[in-house]
């Protein structure tokens, strides 16, 4: 977040974040032997944490302060989620657990970050394996979801349980319960809190969605169906509008956020193939809609006044499969990776977001399929991407040149 560092996790257990420009270590976090690593930084970039699944145990300690001990805490659960609340110096951790009967149940711990100290903790049993850590835009299944920023709000997390047929909420900071939403005979498959702390998403057995009040758990929406579990995105900080994709009608609606209505009219698309996904621009309402097929596909961009079908030269063809979409912190440009194999070149394609027309590839040893600006583009025009052969590389657009690798059997 700082537009300084890059962090990653690398198979083998080793994790870490290095000064973007000379390539130096700043901070090293290791899980000896553990292959299946998350890894998060927090907002203000003072901090970062691992979790090692294998190992059930969460490490975390503050970056470039290599006076401060690393943290580590084994769990008694099956860690899934984690996050940062930084205003209120706490690392979340969640999961859960199975027994005998097979029966599972759900936990969360809440750490004090100098300290280690455990603060706050929730159990609760009879849990259906939906459940939400408050993480701006993430839900039940991470795939479902738009994701967003790992900050952890500084009150609220939410499970399903009793078969999905309820939802608990609970206070973090106590542990305390604060709401029980009734959802019927519908169970609840997955759900996501949003960003104002009032209302929640959910999404239920026949794929329709609804909008809950989280004071009185009350429905403010009726509910909004779909033919199959949609993709979802919620563009703007006051999440008034429900942008989803159908893949089962080849179909992306916008639904009012507090009625449940349609607010514009649905866009079809007739074109077969696969609808890989769709990302937001978040305050712009701008969107990417991603077609892609075996050799190739082609990009939607919608701009601002979302709702109308797109002209035809909102389309670009691409005849090469594209990963991953993602906007620069100014709008201004739309990124794309490229890929077709690890043992074949890819690329990071950059067009202007409003003529569409590429202004920039940069080609790339094999396939890549994640890229991102720098937080602080346009003063430092650098964009990393992650690539099939397990490099990680630093582009100067300016320079116009790859700055570092990072590699899987490196440190």
């Amino acid at each position: 977040p700082d537009g300084r560092s890059i962090y990653a996790a690398f198979s083998g257990g080793k994790a870490g974040v290095w000064d973007a420009r000379t390539g130096q270590p700043v901070c090293e976090l290791i899980a000896a032997g553990s292959e299946n690593l998350a890894m998060r930084i927090s907002p203000g970039s003072r901090f970062g944490a691992i979790l090692a699944r294998e190992e059930q145990s969460l490490l975390w300690r503050a970056v470039g302060r290599p006076d401060q001990p690393e943290m580590r805490k084994e769990l008694s659960f099956e860690p899934v989620k984690f996050g940062f609340d930084e205003e209120w110096r706490r690392v979340v951790v969640s999961g859960w657990t199975l027994d005998d009967e097979g029966e599972d149940s759900f936990h969360v711990r809440v750490f004090d970050m100098e300290t280690g100290e455990v603060l706050s903790e929730i159990n609760e049993a009879d849990f259906s394996r939906a459940w939400s850590l408050p993480v701006p835009f993430a839900g039940g299944r991470p795939d479902w979801w738009a994701q967003d920023r790992f900050v952890v709000a500084p009150w609220l997390v939410g499970a399903a349980v009793d078969g999905g047929r309820q939802l608990k909420v609970w206070e973090l900071g106590s542990g305390a319960e604060i709401c029980k939403i009734n959802t019927g005979e519908n169970p609840v498959e997955a759900f996501t809190l949003l960003r104002d702390g009032r209302r929640l998403l959910t999404q239920h057995a026949d794929y329709s969605l609804r909008v809950w009040d989280l004071h009185d758990g009350i429905p403010i929406t009726k509910p909004m169906g779909h033919g199959w579990a949609p993709y979802i995105a919620i563009p703007g900080r006051d999440q008034s509008l429900i942008v989803t994709l159908d893949t089962s009608v080849r179909r992306i609606s916008f639904w009012d956020a507090l009625s449940g209505s349609p607010r514009f009219q649905p866009i079809s698309h007739e074109q077969r193939g696969n609808w890989r996904n769709h990302f937001t621009m978040p305050g712009s309402g701008r969107f990417v809609h991603l077609t892609r097929r075996v050799h190739g596909g082609r990009l939607g961009v919608w701009p601002p006044g979302i709702g109308a079908p797109p002209m035809r030269d909102s389309w670009i063809p691409t005849e090469a499969p594209v990963n991953h979409t993602v906007f620069s912190p100014d709008g201004g440009l739309l990124l794309g990776c490229v890929s077709t194999a690890a043992d074949r070149p890819g690329a990071v394609r950059i067009w202007n977001a409003s003529s569409l027309k590429m202004v920039e590839e940069i080609i790339h040893p094999a396939g890549v399929v994640y890229a991102e600006f720098s937080p602080n583009w346009p003063q430092d025009k650098l964009v990393v991407s992650v690539c099939l052969d397990g490099g990680v590389r630093l582009w100067d657009q300016d320079a116009g040149r790859f700055i570092r690798e990072w590699w899987q059997e490196l440190p």
